[in-house]
């Protein structure tokens, strides 16, 4: 089962059960999908899944159902992450079942009956493949270029390649230079002031893609528009590094959320706090204290003991690109003062400026001058 072909029917189908009929065509086994409670959601006709269906009909066979899959541990409150074989005894069939999932939540499940076989990895990606049809639906309501936005906001890369598709087919020309721009709100009801927002800002640029994905509101712009906050005083902005390809749009809505969220000043750009957020995703993995070169530990205690200022030189040289002029420039301090420092450094710290380059800028993202 090429992946391509199944991620096709994604686009081609207009309901569940039409993309449920045409999987089991292509994979010639009869499929099923039911809700948390065990109830049909959809199944396939050819080849028929109703024989296998009989214990939803009948409380009494449904509840046995469902006690003998927690006896087999099919069922969890982390749910099935990847497919199970069992054997039915009642159909004398063995049958995969493994959960649908959305944002790491179950959201259904999938039975597949095998009659013809098929690998565990085909039945994962029929999984995949529903997961990405489940969300396409639920992002139906809007127009063809708000479904495409949704899909191309989502974490996993088979809805960004149909968020793209969508894009494309819309008339979307996807050329320039962009960024994403987050935009929130110190108002409570931010949905509604979120919403007003984006559908005034909307109706003057008609073009301009944008959306409330995930309670979030993110908007797409060319490197050179920015949004004018003059008539919103309630509402902040961040803003992510600049990109050209769609391929990565997730990572750019989080570069765009945590330059918004780390102020909430009226706009900030991601690239002037990065090293911000550098730190941010290293603190989460080891204390930053040992990401500090034990010499320049020894410094920054000796600045605290003896109120000198070699820390702070020693990070504007590296700045300055071993410049001493401008490295005096930038401090408003003598050059011969910047020398005499640097010397310093070197004498009692055991520092090469050249040689430990590397160490001394993971330490100047750890301690800010």
């Amino acid at each position: 089962m090429k992946k391509e072909e199944l991620f096709d029917l994604i686009h081609e189908c207009t309901t569940l059960d039409i993309f449920i009929a045409k999987i089991a065509k292509l994979i010639c086994n009869p499929i099923w999908i039911t809700n948390d409670a065990y109830e049909l959601v959809a199944c396939s006709k050819e080849p028929n899944a109703y024989p296998y269906l009989s214990f939803l009909q009948d409380t009494k066979h449904k509840s046995e159902f469902v006690k003998r899959l927690i006896g087999i541990g099919l069922l969890n409150e982390n749910g099935i992450k990847k497919p199970m074989r069992i054997f039915d005894t009642e159909y004398q069939k063995d049958v995969y079942v493994v959960d649908i999932f959305a944002k790491n939540k179950a959201i259904a499940k999938l039975a597949v009956a095998i009659e013809n076989e098929m690998s565990e990895e085909d039945v994962q990606l029929l999984a995949d493949a529903l997961s990405v049809y489940l969300r396409h639906q639920l992002t139906n309501s809007g127009t063809k270029r708000e479904q495409a936005f949704t899909l191309l906001l989502q974490k996993d890369q088979e809805s960004q390649q149909l968020g793209y598709h969508l894009l494309i087919e819309s008339g979307y020309a996807v050329k320039g230079t962009y960024m994403l721009a987050y935009v929130d709100t110190t108002i409570i009801n931010r949905i509604t002031v979120l919403s007003s927002f984006l559908s005034e800002i909307q109706k003057g640029h008609p073009s301009l893609l944008g959306g409330i994905v995930n309670e979030q509101c993110y908007i797409l712009l060319p490197t050179s528009h920015r949004i004018d906050l003059k008539q919103y005083p309630n509402l902040y902005v961040g803003y992510s590094l600049a990109f050209e390809k769609f391929d990565s749009l997730y990572g750019y809505a989080k570069q765009a959320e945590y330059a918004g969220q780390i102020y909430r000043k009226k706009e900030t750009h991601f690239e002037t706090v990065i090293d911000t957020f550098i730190c941010h995703q290293l603190k989460n993995q080891l204390p930053l204290v040992t990401l500090v070169d034990q010499r320049i530990q020894n410094l920054i205690t000796y600045d605290k003991q003896y109120e000198t200022k070699y820390y702070e030189t020693l990070c504007m040289y590296i700045s300055c690109q071993y410049s001493k002029q401008k490295t005096a420039e930038s401090l408003y301090i003598h050059l011969n003062t910047v020398k005499y420092r640097l010397q310093q450094i070197e004498k009692l710290f055991d520092i090469d400026f050249e040689k430990d380059e590397k160490l001394i800028r993971l330490a100047m993202l750890v301690h800010h001058v």
